[in-house]
Order: C-alpha cells, then structure tokens, then sequence
C-alpha cells in the first residue's frame, strides 16, 4: 500500500520515452538500472507513476 506518494509525471515521461527508444542519444531501450539509497520510493515511481505511464502511451 501507498501511504506517502510524490507524484513525478515529468519524470516518468522521460524515463517511458527512453525505454522506448525515443531519446536521440543512449541505449535505455535495452534497460534501465535505478539505484537509490533504500527507502526513498524507487518501487513507489516504478508502480505510481512510471508503469501507469507507459500503459498510458501508444507504442
């Protein structure tokens, strides 16, 4: 469950268009590592904000 969530849609739209390959530069299409000290709501983004946001665009 989600108790404390910071939305960051600009974040997540730049994180959807490199894995899909729409950066003009960089290989995130072939995956993306995100690291961050523990507790600091890398699954909270990856559930929250950044799958809703390629659900959200066409492929």
């Amino acid at each position: 469950m989600i108790y404390h969530h910071f939305p960051r849609p600009d974040l997540a739209r730049r994180y959807a268009g490199a894995i899909q390959g729409k950066t003009l530069f960089g290989d995130a299409h072939n995956g993306l590592f995100l690291a961050g000290p523990r507790r600091t709501g890398k699954s909270t983004f990856l559930q929250a904000d950044l799958a809703p946001e390629l659900e959200r665009q066409p492929d």
